[in-house]
C-alpha cells in the first residue's frame, strides 16, 4: 500500500483510537493495569512486544509502530508516543526499545527514539526526538547520560506460597511423600526394593570424573555411579533409584536414596549438571524441586532446592578410590 502512513493510520486506526479514548479508555487501561491482558491488549493493537515484559498504564500510542525487547519494564504512566507534530504537519516513526531495558514512571519516548540493550530511563526524563539512547543510564529533559553502567538490580526470590500455589497438584504430593520418607526412615520398606546387591550393570562409559567410588564428607553414606545410565551423545546420567547410595548401617541410611531416580545433565566439560527427580511415578516439576552437581577441586557438590528457594547442599562427595 504506497499511501502514506499517517493517512493510513487517520483512515484505518486513528479515528476509532481517539473514539475509545472518548469512551473510557483511560478507565480501561487502569483496570488492566499491571497485568498480562494490558500486555495482549497492546499486541491486539499492533505492537510487537516480547517475552517477560512488565507495563503498568502505560500510554501507547500507535502500538503498531512499537517494538519492545525481552525482558523490558515499562513503569507507571510512561509514554510511548510514536507522532509528533511539526511545521510540516504531524510525523509518525517507528520507537525501538532494546531488551533488559527499563522505562522510569511518567518518562516519554518519541518516534525515531532508539534504546539499546541494557539501558535505563529515569521517572519524569525525555530525550530529545530522534535520540539514540546507548546502554546506560538516561536522566531528565533533554536526558542525558549519567552512567555507563548497566542497572541489573537481583531477581526477588519467588515466596515459596506462590509457587505452592501454581502447583497445587505437585504441593500435596510433596506433603504426602515427606510423610511417608519420615516414616519410612523407621520401617526401612524402601531397602526391601533395593537394587544395591545386583551386579554391576555394563552401561556405556562413564567420565572419568565420576569413575569409582564417592564418600560423603560428614557421614558414612557412599554414592558409586558403575550402574548408572550415561548417554554419551547428551551428556545424560540416570541413577536409578535404591542403585547408587550404600551405607554402612543400613538403618542409618536415608529412605530419599532409595526412592529419588535422578536425571543428570552435565556441562560440555562435566564440572556441572542439572538434575530433574522421579519419586517413584511421581516426576516433580522443576519449579517444585531442582537438583544441581556442581565439581569443585576434588568433590562434587550436591545440592537441592525446594520451592524455588536457596539450594541446600545436601552431601559433598569426595573419591575414595577408582
Amino acid at each position: 500500500n504506497e499511501t502514506p502512513y499517517g493517512e493510513q493510520w487517520y483512515l484505518s486506526a486513528h479515528t476509532a483510537w481517539m473514539g475509545l479514548a472518548d469512551f473510557g479508555y483511560r478507565p480501561l487501561l487502569q483496570a488492566l493495569a499491571g497485568t498480562w491482558l494490558e500486555i495482549e491488549f497492546v499486541r491486539a493493537l499492533g505492537g510487537n512486544v516480547g517475552q517477560g515484559v512488565y507495563m503498568d498504564s502505560i500510554y501507547a500510542i500507535e502500538p503498531d509502530l512499537l517494538t519492545i525487547g525481552d525482558n523490558v519494564s515499562l513503569n507507571k504512566f510512561c509514554t510511548l508516543s510514536p507522532h509528533q507534530y511539526t511545521p510540516a504537519g504531524a510525523e509518525f516513526a517507528p520507537i525501538e526499545i532494546g531488551a533488559r531495558c527499563t522505562i522510569g514512571s511518567n518518562a516519554t519516548l518519541h518516534g525515531r527514539d532508539v534504546v539499546d540493550d541494557d539501558t535505563f530511563v529515569d521517572a519524569m526524563s525525555m530525550p530529545l526526538i530522534g535520540t539514540h539512547l546507548t546502554s546506560g543510564q538516561w536522566t531528565g529533559y533533554p536526558a542525558r547520560k549519567t552512567t555507563t553502567e548497566v542497572v541489573c538490580p537481583p531477581p526477588l526470590p519467588i515466596p515459596t506460597w506462590y509457587t505452592m500455589l501454581r502447583h497445587p497438584v505437585s504441593t500435596l504430593f510433596a506433603f504426602a511423600w515427606f510423610v511417608f520418607l519420615f516414616l519410612d526412615r523407621y520401617a526401612g520398606i524402601g531397602r526391601l526394593f533395593s537394587a544395591r546387591t545386583q551386579p554391576t550393570l555394563s552401561t556405556g562409559t562413564l567420565p572419568r570424573s565420576l569413575e569409582g567410588t564417592f564418600t560423603f564428607v560428614d557421614s558414612s553414606t557412599s554414592i558409586c555411579f558403575d550402574r548408572a545410565v550415561f548417554h554419551g551423545s547428551i551428556r545424560g546420567l540416570q541413577l536409578s533409584s535404591g542403585t547408587y547410595a550404600m551405607c554402612k548401617s543400613e538403618r542409618k541410611m536415608n529412605p530419599w536414596w532409595d526412592w529419588a531416580t535422578y536425571y543428570w545433565s552435565f556441562n560440555a566439560n562435566f564440572t556441572m549438571a542439572q538434575g530433574r527427580v522421579h519419586l517413584g511415578p511421581w516426576l516433580i516439576p522443576q519449579a517444585v524441586f531442582s537438583a544441581k552437581l556442581e565439581r569443585k577441586d576434588d568433590e562434587w557438590i550436591w545440592t537441592h532446592s525446594w520451592f524455588e528457594n536457596n539450594p541446600v547442599v545436601v552431601a559433598r562427595l569426595r573419591r575414595t578410590h577408582s
